[in-house]
């Protein structure tokens, strides 16, 4: 799972600041306990790609970017440096993390306890 691999990096602190992290698949089937980690932990700036899922352009999924600032994940950080947008609108700066992809990830997290 993606938490567990971004967790044995940071305990194995093989991760140096700026290191870029992408995760796939982050909405279906789901990595909420990645998603979580990385937007509200603030050990990195992260950011939430909604696209089409492969194949199928009726379903949303999400790609995770995030930078590591350093500091393993153990808070130093508001948690509200995320931004969100579709990928391909222009090569505009994604905005503010829109309020509904914050209610799903808050949603995901919520649902996997």
């Amino acid at each position: 799972a993606f938490h567990e691999d971004l967790h044995q990096l940071e305990n194995l602190s093989c991760l140096a600041p700026g290191a870029r992290i992408l995760a796939d698949n982050c909405l279906k089937p789901g990595a909420p306990f990645f998603a979580w980690h990385v937007v509200r932990g603030g050990a990195y700036d992260a950011r939430i790609w909604a696209t089409p899922e492969f194949a199928s352009d009726d379903i949303e999924d999400w790609l995770v970017a995030c930078d590591y600032l350093g500091g393993g994940g153990h808070g130093g950080g508001s948690g509200n440096d995320v931004t969100s947008d579709r990928v391909g609108e222009g090569g505009v700066p994604p905005p503010a993390c829109s309020p509904r992809h914050l209610a799903l990830l808050e949603q995901l997290a919520w649902e996997t306890d």
